[in-house]
């Protein structure tokens, strides 16, 4: 086993949106990842020291978020201080998994200075952990959906995000995990449009009540799959946004919930799609009516914040 060279290492991963698939990617269905054009830096500095680690985690706007500070002697990590407790134990949990899983160690003889960098707003749900557990997992060069099963839990959907440079198909199942990416680039990509609800979801809890209504539906994996394949070979608009209604319409009855439609926009002329966990953080709305009605329709409920699928996903 050896130690990490003194010097600087960058690592860079992609926030994420999951089109399709949502709750169901646990269990086997197919689902569409789209890889966003904004992520999350990590630089490590290495100096010669005595097994300080100093982490610092940054804002979009350039504000120190957490700051965390540790020693490492006899193969012990020891907090000393932070400005987070949970984000501090988190830490060291994170660090802990891939010490034991890497071929390089940490030394004390070294100090190691870790800082994050952000670059859309922590509270948008884009991916702060798992670009996070990408990048961590990237300087360890360890096997990053180990470290998340390992941690925070979950698909693993949005790891293969962060290194995403398409629209990809994610599928998790008992042989293992697939990722394959795909071109999606129809005509109307300008016509479609993040909206950002302001209200954060819980993942937890909405996987919690998802993993309450098993057995799941025979024909339902089948059903959600079949539409993320479908999605993606879409040739219009229509056709598109009536495979989202689709989706929806499913979910919702599944999870017993209201789509976010018919709960906040229903006299929407157009789709809404819930993204991920159900409701928020973001949905997809798109209206053959033109972006200035989209737009003047959401800012009058309160929702200024919309993003252009063609501005924050790569393709």
């Amino acid at each position: 086993m050896s130690g990490f060279p003194i010097g600087t290492q960058t690592f860079h991963s992609a926030g994420k949106f999951l089109l399709s698939g949502e709750y169901l990617i646990l269990d086997g269905a197919v689902g569409v990842g789209l890889p966003c054009t904004l992520g999350q830096s990590l630089t490590i500095e290495i100096q010669t020291g005595s097994g300080q680690i100093f982490w610092e985690s940054m804002t979009k706007d350039g504000d120190v978020w957490h700051t965390v500070h540790l020693q490492y002697s006899a193969s012990e990590l020891d907090l000393v201080q932070s400005t987070n407790a949970n984000f501090g134990q988190r830490l060291i949990q994170v660090l802990n998994a891939c010490l034991l899983e890497s071929s390089f160690t940490l030394e004390s003889t070294k100090d190691y200075y870790f800082k994050t960098q952000l670059e859309f707003d922590a509270n948008w749900g884009l991916g702060s952990s798992s670009t996070f557990i990408a990048n961590i997992t990237q300087f360890f060069q360890v096997d990053p959906y180990y470290i998340l099963e390992q941690t925070f839990g979950g698909s693993g959907y949005d790891l293969a995000a962060a290194t995403a440079k398409t629209p990809f198909f994610f599928q998790r199942n008992e042989a293992g995990i697939f990722v394959k990416e795909i071109s999606f680039e129809p005509d109307f990509l300008d016509k479609l449009f993040f909206v950002y609800l302001n209200q954060k979801q819980n993942s937890r809890a909405g996987i919690k009540h998802y993993q309450s209504l098993k057995p799941l539906p025979a024909d339902l994996l089948e059903s959600i799959s079949d539409i993320s394949k479908a999605i993606v070979q879409a040739t219009d608009q229509a056709e598109f946004c009536d495979l989202l209604d689709q989706h929806e319409s499913l979910m919702a009855d599944f999870l017993g919930l209201s789509k976010v439609k018919d709960e906040y926009f229903s006299d929407f002329q157009g789709t809404v799609k819930s993204l991920g966990a159900w409701g928020g953080d973001f949905v997809l709305a798109s209206s053959s009516s033109g972006f200035e009605y989209l737009k003047s329709y959401f800012e009058t409920k309160g929702y200024p914040i919309i993003l252009p699928y063609k501005t924050i996903i790569k393709t």
